[in-house]
């Protein structure tokens, strides 16, 4: 059953049984339950279950001796119900078809090669990894549910686990072999998958009639003290086999203290329990839970559901307490832009389909990334990776964590600011038009327009230099740009050992790229940028790069040089007769990356609060006045007021109001109410009017309508602003100019409109650029009609690469350089506001369309 089927479709049975269960995997349990699969679990991939299993074996070997063939095309079930009847061994009572599988395995498939051989062809998942073992994966990768024993030989779980890399580290696997067990620890933090009968591929034989008997040695010893603390949730197991009911369950039944954690025995509940059940049943009383559920896959992706707001932080199972990346003093919180941290946690949560922390717990989730660490005295420390990533000051700490950038060898620029920052800054000065322009590539039977480099091999080289490089290193990253050429990308430190070895460059260093060859060196940093939107799937990203340039008529390079000192990486665009002179236009390529004119608030109040202004005393309101001199209202929280209530972000205490005056309702819930969204757009845009104010001294006034700012003049000198652009800092921006014609003397001030909308599931605030037209004051607004008429003159002069200009100027400005903004005036509460416009991926299926 997929991840859309409602509750509503449950049996009530099952619905109780998923609200016992998940009392037992809350965050606040102090014991992590744990799971034991039985064949029922997998069968939903496609792996048989014991009945099945048998029929299989009969069938094969049937066609073998009988046919003389290994082709079963001509078996019949007939034929294998005879041939199974005719066995001394057979056990023929009616439901008992599968305890023939293990005198099955003895019997019928010898030697022991084909018996492995069978086993790794028969026994696996043809369907693919169910959705209940994905949402099994999970709840390990919120550390829910860390263990899995399973008596299956598939491999079901470690798949859906891999397929949550990086964000989960490799599972544990015990019991592959004899010698594994040394991997196993009650308290470890990665998943663990524990295989009682042995793995497929490196099968140990535990099938057979006597072997089933009992478990390894030292294997149920190892589980002792697991399955003592711990309550134990069996699924899809029917409780035919000796080695697990009397192996595991009788032999631990003293030590355990009779599992006095408890055993849910979940099942479908359309037969009696097994024999051997139900004396494990009596043994333990009260400690035994039998469950009904409506199936494996409904209960793990009812209980992913339930618990979908729960989360358990583990320590982080790879950080390193000595980094090799050094600095000149000890690292503290305070290194951190703590804002920044919160932001993009929340994105990388959302990607990653876990609860989004919020300010005191984003600490434990570094944690477990490996980007906060406890010192000797148990105090919590960033490591030199955090602070790289999402430091305040980087390059005092970290002088060669920046990147140089060049033009031909010449015009160097530093990118600085941490990873965040960089990346955000040589995306936008790769793929600007200076850099990535516009080229009519022609083809032997047409032309098209595009860009010289396609935006998402810039992308994913950005991404590479950034998370890739060796910041032990001393020296910078370089990136080189030879017009109508190509763009050079130089990292130290080279490639990581292992995957130099697996590429064997050639004697000139060269390298082809190969899918899933990959090391990662900074697997925190990786961890987040994969998290965050930028990083795609482990080892693709220079494959991807190659093959996009070789779309858009260029190609990719890539190389070491001699004692894999440094890793290079080259674009080449399409060959360009005349550098310099192509047209700029909109992105024409298939999937682009394109600015959109909002700034979205990446992290918001949960819940909004109502507070009845007839029943309780009005809340002071101050007053000031604005740039103009006009009254101007502000109270020190920002809230909004309606006929007979006043909303607001504050928890009603911090409003002073009494009880029974107010209603804590959740945001969406409340934006989904009649008249609901337009009250949270409204008391968003109240905070943004109000940070917009900070911005007086500028000359930056905002209408009293609170739906738009521009400059005036407040002296007889010129109004200029000075802001980083991406190729030139320091660049000075004249936001009222004077201009004059025969009537009069005017002044053109730059502004925007801005609103707060909802787009794509997300408040933003949208910001539309202006003019305004002023006397010559440089302040009084001109007659409406006059304001018009120049306006539609000026529209004139706006081309596409000059409204992205003017975006990429307010978002700096407005932003004051940070990737966040705090919105909330008094810090009762969080509200960032994206720093850079939000970018959405369109695919336009005419891109390649001959132009």
């Amino acid at each position: 059953m997929g991840s859309g089927t409602q509750s509503s479709h449950r049996s009530e049975a099952h619905l109780s049984a998923v609200r016992q269960l998940s009392a037992l995997f809350e965050a606040s349990q102090r014991a992590r339950p744990v799971f034991l699969l039985g064949a029922g679990a997998s069968y939903r991939s496609g792996v048989p279950l014991a009945d099945d299993a048998v029929k299989r074996i009969a069938k094969e070997v049937y066609a073998r001796k009988k046919l003389g063939t290994s082709s079963t095309a001509r078996v019949m079930p007939g034929d294998i119900a005879r041939f199974l009847s005719e066995q001394p061994w057979f056990i023929a009572e009616p439901g008992r078809l599968g305890d023939n599988f293990p005198l099955a395995v003895r019997q019928l498939l010898v030697p022991r090669e084909y018996r492995r051989e069978f086993f790794r062809r028969e026994l696996r998942p043809f369907n693919g990894t169910s959705e209940g073992y994905h949402a099994l994966a999970r709840l390990a990768q919120r550390g829910l549910s860390r263990v899995t024993l399973t008596t299956n030989f598939d491999g079901c779980i470690v798949e859906a686990l891999s397929a949550l890399a990086p964000h989960v580290p490799r599972p544990v696997e015990i019991n592959q072999t004899p010698d594994d067990h040394i991997s196993f620890s009650v308290y470890g933090q990665e998943p663990m998958v524990v295989y009682l009968h042995g793995a497929i591929d490196s099968y140990t034989d535990l099938n057979t009639t006597e072997e089933t008997e009992s478990l390894p040695p030292g294997l149920v010893e190892m589980l002792k003290q697991m399955l003592t603390a711990s309550p134990l949730v069996v699924v899809g197991y029917r409780g035919g086999e000796p080695s697990i009911m009397n192996g595991l369950f009788q032999a631990l039944m003293q030590s355990t203290l009779a599992f006095k954690c408890g055993v849910y025995w979940c099942d479908l509940g359309r037969a009696p329990l097994h024999d051997r059940v139900e004396a494990l049943q009596s043994a333990i009383g009260g400690n035994f839970f039998n469950l009904t559920i409506d199936g494996f896959d409904e209960l793990l992706i009812d209980l992913d559901e339930t618990l979908r707001d729960q989360d358990v932080y583990r320590p982080s199972a790879r950080a390193e307490q000595n980094s090799p990346i050094k600095t000149s003093r000890s690292l503290a919180l305070d290194d951190l832009d703590h804002d920044l941290i919160l932001a993009k946690l929340g994105e990388y949560c959302d990607k990653v389909l876990r609860p989004r922390v919020d300010r005191a717990r984003m600490w434990g989730l570094l944690g477990e990334l490996g980007l906060v660490l406890a010192d000797a005295n148990g105090e919590p420390r960033p490591t030199p990776e955090a602070v790289i990533l999402f430091g305040k000051d980087v390059q005092s700490l970290f002088p060669q964590a920046c990147v140089e950038f060049t033009q031909g060898g010449k015009k160097r620029k530093l990118i600085n600011g941490n990873l965040i920052q960089q990346f955000a800054e040589l995306r936008e000065l790769l793929d600007s038009a200076e850099v990535n322009p516009q080229l009519r590539v022609k083809t032997s039977s047409s032309s098209k327009r595009q860009q010289a480099y396609h935006s998402r091999s810039i992308t994913e080289m950005i991404v590479n230099m950034l998370v890739h490089r060796d910041y032990s290193a001393a020296e910078q990253s370089k990136i080189d740009v030879e017009e109508g050429s190509r763009i050079r990308f130089s990292n130290p430190g080279g490639l990581p050992e292992v995957v130099l070895k697996r590429l064997s460059p050639g004697a000139d260093g060269e390298f082809a790229p190969v899918r899933s060859v990959t090391d990662i060196r900074n697997y925190s940093i990786a961890d987040v940028f994969y998290g965050i939107g930028p990083m795609d799937k482990r080892g693709s990203g220079l494959s991807d790069a190659k093959e996009l340039m070789l779309e858009q008529g260029g190609t990719a390079r890539y190389l070491v040089e001699p004692g894999n000192t440094h890793f290079i990486a080259e674009l080449f665009q399409a060959r360009q007769q005349a550098p310099g002179s192509s047209e700029t236009a909109l992105a024409l390529h298939p999937f682009g990356a394109y600015m959109t004119n909002h700034l979205r608030f990446e992290v918001m109040p949960g819940a909004i609060t109502t507070v009845d202004q007839q029943n309780s005393p009005k809340i002071n309101v101050p007053s000031g006045v604005d740039l103009l001199g006009q009254a101007m209202p502000e109270s020190t929280h920002v809230l909004i007021r309606q006929r007979d209530r006043a909303v607001s972000f504050c928890k009603p205490a911090v409003l002073g109001a009494r009880s029974g005056t107010y209603k804590v309702v959740d945001v969406d819930h409340f934006a989904g109410q009649q008249g609901g969204h337009s009250t949270v757009s409204h008391l968003l845009r109240e905070h943004f009017v109000r940070y917009l104010r900070g911005f007086q001294a500028d000359g930056l006034y905002v209408e009293g309508g609170g739906h738009r700012a521009y400059f005036v003049k407040l002296t007889d000198d010129p109004v200029k602003i000075r802001y980083d652009a991406p190729k030139r800092s320091g660049v000075e921006r004249e936001m009222v100019k004077r201009r004059e014609n025969k009537r009069d003397v005017f002044h053109e001030n730059e502004g925007f409109a801005f609103d707060v909308i909802r787009f794509q599931g997300a408040w933003a605030v949208q910001i539309k650029p202006f003019y305004m037209f002023t006397e010559a004051d440089g302040r009084t607004p001109l007659p409406p009609y006059r304001r018009t008429k120049l306006s539609t003159s000026r529209m004139r002069f706006d081309r596409n690469q000059a409204v992205v200009s003017d975006l990429g100027f307010w978002s700096r400005y407005l932003a004051r350089g940070a990737a966040t903004v705090q919105l909330c005036p008094t810090g009762d509460y969080d509200l960032l506001m994206a720093g850079a416009f939000h970018e959405i991926e369109i695919f336009d299926p005419n891109a390649e369309a001959g132009q």
